[in-house]
């Protein structure tokens, strides 16, 4: 099965060290080792890289061809048009009707998934940006990212896109003291700051809130209350404890 997806993964590799993508990967091959008549695949590219994805298309075309039913489940509307037939259409928890694909449009497809037409998907916000409050100048991280540099204002979200391997996690990461920058400059309120680990980020003001958040992000293993406070101890305890 493996081969089959053209993936290089060991068999014999433990799940939990590989990354979100791959891990992804394992449950499609799981469900393709039974030799399932019906398949449901609940949003199988929420992790998965733009090659990756082609391969999972493939894969879908082939199982067609062999009779296999699929219940495919996305909200990323775009990739509809590469695999499916039909689409039917829940609102509210509530079944709107199912059409032959190609008889919607996008625009149709949306209304009827929000109960509303959208003039405008992106409308002009009257935003109050302030001041420079975060700058990155030059980070880089040998084969993984180069000479990134931005600016954060109070006020503003500023995002930052890519496909799956683009460096994206990195570079928060190398900002977060997670993984070591090789080079570069992080100023906060207009003041260079150290930081070459995550408690420093911490004692600056930085959260992290990672990609992974049952391997980076939480301790399974403890309470809710543990989790939350996790970062913050020093606050909570004393000489006697907690």
């Amino acid at each position: 099965i493996l081969e089959s997806l053209h993936l290089d993964i060991r068999p014999t590799t433990l799940v939990k060290d590989l990354s979100v993508s791959k891990q992804q990967m394992v449950e499609i091959c799981k469900a393709l080792s039974v030799k399932s008549q019906i398949l449901i695949m609940d949003e199988p590219t929420s992790a998965l890289s733009e090659a990756e994805i082609d391969e999972l298309f493939r894969i879908i075309h082939k199982l067609k061809t062999e009779g296999v039913g699929i219940f495919y489940i996305s909200h990323r509307l775009e990739e509809l048009k590469h695999i499916v037939d039909r689409i039917s259409i829940l609102r509210d928890g509530c079944y709107m009707g199912t059409w032959e694909y190609g008889k919607l449009s996008l625009d149709e497809i949306i209304t009827k998934m929000v109960g509303r037409t959208l003039n405008e998907k992106f409308p002009q916000r009257d935003l109050q940006i302030g001041e420079t409050i975060f700058e990155v100048q030059n980070i880089s991280r040998k084969g993984v990212i180069h000479n990134i540099s931005f600016q954060l204002h109070k006020g503003e979200v500023l995002g930052i896109a890519g496909l799956m391997g683009a460096g994206r996690t990195e570079l928060a990461r190398a900002i977060f003291g997670a993984d070591r920058k090789e080079c570069g400059r992080i100023l906060l309120e207009g003041k260079e700051i150290n930081i070459t680990n995550p408690f420093e980020a911490i004692k600056a003001g930085i959260a992290y809130l990672s990609e992974d958040r049952r391997r980076d992000g939480l301790a399974l293993h403890l309470e809710v209350d543990k989790n939350i406070t996790l970062a913050n101890i020093g606050a909570i305890s004393n000489f006697y404890g907690v």
